[in-house]
C-alpha cells in the first residue's frame, strides 16, 4: 500500500545512480551548469532539490523517512529507506545513520 503523499518510488540502486550523477558531474546525464546549480546555495541550505551541507554533503528527504545523500569530498553515497511518517523518529535515525556511515569510512583511512 502506497501513501498519498506523492513522492517517487524507486529503489535504492536507482537512487544510488542518480546520486552518482552529481559525484561524477560528466555531463553524460546533466550538464555542469545544472549540477554547480542544483548544488549551490539557491537559499541559505538550499540548492534546488538538495539540502546543502556546510561541509559539502548534499541530501534530500522524504516524507516517510526515505534519506539520500552523497559526500562529494569522499565520493560515499548514503540510501535510508523505510516507511515512517513520524519526524520525531526518523529524524534522529537518519541523523544517526548518517554519522554511522561517515564514522565507518573515516575509521578505514
Amino acid at each position: 500500500m502506497t501513501l498519498p503523499d506523492g513522492g517517487l518510488f524507486s529503489s535504492p540502486r536507482e537512487i544510488m545512480r542518480f546520486l552518482q550523477v552529481f559525484l561524477d558531474d560528466d555531463g553524460r546525464v546533466l550538464s555542469h551548469d545544472s549540477v554547480k546549480a542544483m548544488l549551490t546555495s539557491q537559499i541559505p541550505g538550499w540548492g534546488l532539490g538538495w539540502a546543502l551541507e556546510k561541509d559539502g554533503l548534499f541530501l534530500h528527504t522524504g516524507s516517510s523517512g526515505t534519506a539520500a545523500w552523497a559526500d562529494p569530498k569522499t565520493g560515499v553515497i548514503g540510501i535510508l529507506f523505510c516507511q515512517i511518517q513520524n519526524p520525531a523518529k526518523v529524524d534522529p535515525l537518519q541523523v544517526r545513520f548518517r554519522e554511522a556511515v561517515r564514522a565507518a569510512f573515516a575509521e578505514s583511512k
